[in-house]
């Protein structure tokens, strides 16, 4: 309530009739007292006040005094800080303009949930220092009735515990590819005791408030990028603990291929043979699935090879095989390798021998070079190779009627099962043909010449030839 009042200056002792005129709509009172319980808009104009002694006797109208009504007030706050460190405080202030005589009221809640509370009740001090997070708000009052002013805006102060949040990712893998499944999991350490709802900084900028203190994140490129989180006191929404240290998450966008490799391609009967699988690029976690024959089979089972070493097998059956790595929970596969084919090799080893089987060979002579397998119920092919200059057929004999210089060298031979020809042996060992010189004519009666050569300290005819 306000009073607009006339006062006749030196004529405190007569009794004096008051009249009043005003620019405003409202009709003012006939005694020198004009009280407006609730001031309006209406009310905004000019006034004046005279006072009349009898019919002869007024003063002169007053100056004009100007009531001008706006509305309520909105005091505004401010904070010298928003968060309160660990153990600190913080100093808020409340400010109706430049008006005097108002008095301050002090509000705080938890939460958006909870009920306001009273902090401070008609102080006069526009300042008071807090050591508590929450939402605040202030608002002026003054007269008697109270008149209050708005309420001023929230502001919202945090309060920074001791508590320390880390965040930390499951599986830790320094390289994830998109598909996977990753859960970033933020811990807070001396926090047992405390229920904490959690907040998230993500790669793309958002906040995220949750209940659990891990997310889920079906990993793409776009997953990429910083995270980090903080607690906040459930009981107290507004006591909250630093901002963890970032972790960063890295996502390729390409699937992992596999690669097979073999320490050989050829599988000696009843041996075995070791294959190794990488994923590239090389990353850890991975588990590695075998595979043998046609690519919709079932991966290999243990007791069917050799388990060497994660990533290495031997296996002991020929055949094609291929592999691929997989990881994670539920299981992220590569890309399969490419195929790798074993063929089996028979024990049968073969060996080169010479027919005749002279110590000495001498240029001109015929000679038949074998390729003897042991085991006579089987049919083979065969193949040669050597380093002279002629090359043998794909026969189990090589025969050379005159034999010179140019097939000195090594001989090698194996045997392919014509029933199965992924079956082959070994090669055998080498064989050498070494070609000597040295020969004498020796005419025989006339009739005929012998070609005679030394051989040991004896003589054999190699050849006749007719007069």
């Amino acid at each position: 309530m306000i009073t607009i009042k006339c006062e006749i200056q030196g004529g405190e002792n007569t009794e004096w009739q008051y009249e009043w005129r005003t620019t405003s709509s409202k009709t003012p009172p006939t005694h020198s007292e004009y009280n407006i319980s609730s001031a309006s808009f209406s009310y905004n104009g000019q006034y004046w006040c005279k006072g009349r002694r009898d019919v002869f006797f007024s003063t002169a109208w007053s100056d004009a005094f100007t009531l001008k009504v706006s509305n309520k007030p909105r005091p505004t706050i401010t904070a010298d800080r928003r968060t309160i460190p660990a153990g600190g405080n913080a100093t808020l202030s409340c400010s109706v303009g430049s008006y005097n005589e108002w008095k301050y009221f002090w509000f705080r809640r938890v939460s958006v949930f909870t009920e306001i509370q009273v902090i401070r009740n008609k102080e006069p001090d526009q300042m008071i220092t807090v050591t508590q997070g929450g939402i605040y708000y202030c608002k002026g009052g003054r007269g008697n009735p109270v008149f209050f002013t708005e309420d001023s805006d929230p502001i919202t102060i945090e309060k920074r515990v001791s508590n320390k949040a880390v965040v930390s990712l499951e599986p830790s893998w320094p390289l994830i590819f998109s598909g996977e499944k990753i859960t970033v999991r933020c811990q807070i350490y001396l926090g047992r005791r405390t229920e904490w709802e959690y907040e998230w900084s993500k790669p793309d900028s958002s906040t995220v408030l949750a209940n659990n203190a891990s997310i889920d994140v079906n990993a793409s490129v776009i997953s990429s990028g910083s995270y980090r989180c903080m607690g906040k006191n459930k009981q107290e929404l507004y006591s909250v603990t630093e901002w963890s240290d970032v972790i960063t998450l890295t996502v390729s966008g390409n699937r992992p291929k596999s690669s097979i490799s073999a320490d050989s391609r050829v599988l000696p009967e009843g041996d075995t043979v070791t294959l190794t699988c990488s994923v590239t690029p090389s990353t850890p976690g991975w588990s590695y699935y075998w595979y043998r024959g046609k690519k919709t089979s079932e991966p290999l089972m243990m007791a069917e090879v050799v388990l060497h070493s994660d990533g290495q097998i031997g296996v002991s059956q020929e055949g094609d095989y291929w592999c691929r790595g997989g990881r994670g929970n539920p299981v992220y596969y590569t890309d399969y390798s490419d195929v790798i084919s074993i063929k089996q090799t028979v024990r049968n080893r073969p060996a080169v021998t010479l027919h005749p089987n002279w110590p000495e060979v001498y240029s001109g002579e015929t000679i038949t070079l074998k390729c003897e397998i042991p085991g006579e119920d089987t049919e083979w092919d065969y193949e040669w190779a050597t380093s002279s200059s002629h090359q043998p057929p794909n026969q189990n004999e090589y025969k050379i009627n005159s034999v010179s210089t140019s097939h000195r060298g090594h001989y090698w031979c194996k045997g392919r099962m014509r029933s199965a020809q992924q079956n082959s042996t070994m090669w055998s060992a080498s064989f050498q043909l070494k070609i000597v010189y040295g020969e004498w004519i020796v005419n025989v009666m006339g009739i005929v010449r012998l070609h005679l050569l030394k051989d040991n300290l004896s003589l054999r005819i190699l050849y006749l030839i007719s007069l």
